[in-house]
């Protein structure tokens, strides 16, 4: 996981913390039994506690819930229980962490899937407050969209898009797409999903770049074998007629040149790299001629020779992703 819990957090919910509720029907220490059991992964006790009328989303003093202990615990019968009893999936405590959250930081994949699932039929309750509308939200989606793809952590990914995060979201630098966070962060995992999930593969940033320029610059060889074989468009330049295959050529990306000139080479029709997204004040006439056709590019020395032209950075962008 991306984001950083205080050792303190991680203890309370390992080993249990003295917990406060006023007002709570069961007074405090029937929710620090209640909380023991499910830590202990006491099914008996719990469904007992439930039946008597707890409260499956009372929470402690550090807005920790039932279903984030046993999380945190590994309790996936347990928590199979709570979840069946309307257990909030989506809740989060005051860390900002949710029950999927804890168990992927456990590394727990059984549970994982089980909260997933929950996640993902909608049998949860929305998150980030009651109160909060979708628009409200949407800032806060779309930036912990970007962190969580940068990261690749993909069941945080998966969970923010059932949210409502944008598939096609920009961010404010580059205005780049997730995919292409994805793509140049050499996260193929994140990738494959996104695409499956219906990202557009040759999207370009407001420089024209697609995530197939963003993962051959940064050398990232399984996601352009991943986009190659989705069908990105290798002959597809950005504003300055700069293709995947010259920003690999410039950084020496061996074995990316390889992929892309073998592409290139097999495809039936030879084509010109076409940049469909012109800067003002410049032309076609600003490509290299040694990238002038794929033809030309699959017979090119290594890349000393290919240089970018001046106006095109691919530094990946290293804030987040703004709103």
């Amino acid at each position: 996981m991306s984001r950083r819990r205080s050792a303190a957090g991680i203890v309370c919910l390992a080993v249990g913390c003295a917990l406060s509720l006023p007002g709570n029907i069961w007074g405090n220490s029937g929710l620090e039994r209640f909380f023991q059991d499910v830590r202990s992964g006491d099914l008996k006790a719990v469904a007992a506690a439930l039946d008597a009328g707890a409260d499956v989303n009372a929470a402690d003093i550090h807005g920790n819930t039932a279903i984030m202990v046993a999380a945190s615990a590994g309790r996936t019968s347990v928590a199979q229980l709570l979840l069946e009893r309307g257990a909030r999936v989506n809740a989060r405590n005051k860390q900002g962490d949710t029950a999927l959250m804890i168990a992927a930081a456990r590394g727990d994949v059984g549970l994982q899937r089980l909260i997933q699932a929950y996640v993902e039929k909608g049998e949860a309750a929305a998150a980030l407050g009651a109160a909060a509308t979708p628009a409200a939200n949407a800032p806060q989606l779309k930036e912990r969209l970007f962190l969580a793809v940068r990261a690749g952590d993909l069941t945080q990914v998966k969970s923010l898009l059932h949210q409502g995060a944008e598939l096609e979201a920009v961010e404010k630098d580059f205005g780049a797409t997730p995919l292409m966070w994805a793509a140049m962060s050499g996260q193929a995992d994140v990738a494959k999903y996104l695409l499956d999930s219906g990202a557009k593969i040759d999207a370009q940033d407001k420089d024209g770049r697609t995530a197939l320029m963003w993962a051959a610059s940064q050398g990232q060889v399984p996601v352009v074998k991943l986009l190659l074989s989705r069908g990105a468009n290798p002959a597809l330049a950005d504003t300055v007629g700069v293709t995947a295959l010259a920003a690999a050529s410039s950084q020496g990306h061996t074995e990316v040149i390889q992929l892309l000139r073998r592409v290139l080479g097999d495809r039936a029709q030879q084509q010109e790299p076409v940049s469909t997204r012109p800067r003002q004040g410049r032309t076609s006439e600003a490509r290299r001629p040694a990238e002038a056709t794929p033809q030309q590019a699959a017979s090119e020395p290594p890349a000393a020779a290919t240089a970018i032209p001046s106006g095109s950075d691919y530094t990946p962008p290293m804030g987040h992703a703004g709103r």
